[in-house]
Protein backbone atom coordinates (compact mmCIF):
# COMPACT_ATOMS: atom_id res chain seq x y z
CA UNK A 1 0.00 0.00 0.00
CA UNK A 2 1.14 3.57 -0.54
CA UNK A 3 1.67 4.07 3.18
CA UNK A 4 4.76 1.86 3.09
CA UNK A 5 6.42 4.52 0.96
CA UNK A 6 5.48 7.13 3.55
CA UNK A 7 7.02 5.16 6.40
CA UNK A 8 10.17 4.30 4.46
CA UNK A 9 10.67 7.87 3.25
CA UNK A 10 10.08 9.37 6.67
CA UNK A 11 12.43 6.88 8.30
CA UNK A 12 15.25 7.68 5.90
CA UNK A 13 14.73 11.42 6.27
CA UNK A 14 14.51 11.19 10.04
CA UNK A 15 18.08 9.92 10.06
CA UNK A 16 19.28 13.17 8.53
CA UNK A 17 19.63 16.28 10.65
CA UNK A 18 17.21 19.06 9.87
CA UNK A 19 14.16 17.37 8.40
CA UNK A 20 12.36 20.34 6.97
CA UNK A 21 8.79 21.30 6.29
CA UNK A 22 9.71 20.95 2.63
CA UNK A 23 10.84 17.34 3.06
CA UNK A 24 7.70 16.44 4.97
CA UNK A 25 5.54 18.08 2.31
CA UNK A 26 7.33 16.18 -0.46
CA UNK A 27 6.67 12.88 1.33
CA UNK A 28 3.02 13.80 1.82
CA UNK A 29 2.62 14.90 -1.81
CA UNK A 30 4.20 11.69 -3.07
CA UNK A 31 1.80 9.64 -0.98
CA UNK A 32 -1.18 11.71 -2.09
CA UNK A 33 -0.16 11.10 -5.72
CA UNK A 34 0.08 7.35 -5.11
CA UNK A 35 -3.32 7.33 -3.42
CA UNK A 36 -4.94 9.27 -6.25
CA UNK A 37 -3.36 6.96 -8.84
CA UNK A 38 -4.88 3.99 -7.03
CA UNK A 39 -8.31 5.61 -6.92
CA UNK A 40 -8.39 5.98 -3.15
CA UNK A 41 -10.90 8.58 -1.96
CA UNK A 42 -9.44 11.87 -0.78
CA UNK A 43 -10.93 11.51 2.69
CA UNK A 44 -9.27 8.11 3.08
CA UNK A 45 -5.93 9.45 1.87
CA UNK A 46 -6.11 12.29 4.37
CA UNK A 47 -7.03 9.93 7.20
CA UNK A 48 -4.13 7.60 6.38
CA UNK A 49 -1.69 10.51 6.17
CA UNK A 50 -2.78 11.78 9.58
CA UNK A 51 -2.46 8.30 11.10
CA UNK A 52 1.07 8.05 9.73
CA UNK A 53 1.96 11.57 10.82
CA UNK A 54 1.06 10.54 14.36
CA UNK A 55 3.72 7.82 14.20
CA UNK A 56 6.54 10.29 13.48
CA UNK A 57 7.24 11.27 17.07
CA UNK A 58 8.66 14.79 17.28
CA UNK A 59 7.85 15.34 13.60
CA UNK A 60 4.16 14.51 14.07
CA UNK A 61 3.05 18.08 14.75
CA UNK A 62 4.78 19.50 11.67
CA UNK A 63 3.36 16.71 9.53
CA UNK A 64 -0.18 17.15 10.87
CA UNK A 65 -0.05 20.92 10.36
CA UNK A 66 0.75 20.44 6.68
CA UNK A 67 -2.04 17.89 6.30
CA UNK A 68 -4.56 20.05 8.19
CA UNK A 69 -3.70 23.32 6.46
CA UNK A 70 -2.63 22.27 2.99
CA UNK A 71 -4.15 18.92 2.03
CA UNK A 72 -6.84 20.40 -0.24
CA UNK A 73 -4.31 22.73 -1.89
CA UNK A 74 -1.94 19.83 -2.52
CA UNK A 75 -4.81 17.81 -4.02
CA UNK A 76 -5.72 20.74 -6.27
CA UNK A 77 -2.19 21.25 -7.59
CA UNK A 78 -1.55 17.52 -8.03
CA UNK A 79 -4.83 17.07 -9.92
CA UNK A 80 -3.85 20.08 -12.05
CA UNK A 81 -0.76 18.21 -13.23
CA UNK A 82 1.85 19.74 -10.95
CA UNK A 83 4.55 17.49 -9.55
CA UNK A 84 4.68 16.90 -5.80
CA UNK A 85 7.75 19.11 -5.50
CA UNK A 86 6.10 21.90 -7.47
CA UNK A 87 2.93 21.62 -5.37
CA UNK A 88 4.99 21.95 -2.19
CA UNK A 89 6.65 25.08 -3.58
CA UNK A 90 3.29 26.51 -4.62
CA UNK A 91 1.83 26.12 -1.13
CA UNK A 92 4.92 27.71 0.40
CA UNK A 93 6.29 24.62 2.14
CA UNK A 94 9.42 24.68 -0.01
CA UNK A 95 11.50 27.58 -1.22
CA UNK A 96 11.33 28.22 -4.95
CA UNK A 97 14.36 27.08 -6.87
CA UNK A 98 16.24 29.56 -8.98
CA UNK A 99 14.48 29.41 -12.32
CA UNK A 100 17.31 30.96 -14.23
CA UNK A 101 20.02 28.84 -12.69
CA UNK A 102 22.29 27.71 -15.52
CA UNK A 103 20.45 30.02 -17.94
CA UNK A 104 22.08 32.81 -19.89
CA UNK A 105 20.80 36.32 -19.32
CA UNK A 106 18.61 37.66 -22.10
CA UNK A 107 19.20 41.26 -21.07
CA UNK A 108 20.88 43.63 -23.45
CA UNK A 109 23.02 46.21 -21.73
Amino acid sequence: MFLFLFAASAASLKEKNGLTQCSICNILAENIEKGLERGIEESQIKQQLKENCDKLGILADACNIIVDQSFSKLIYFLRSGESGKAACRLIGACKPTAYYENQEDDFVE
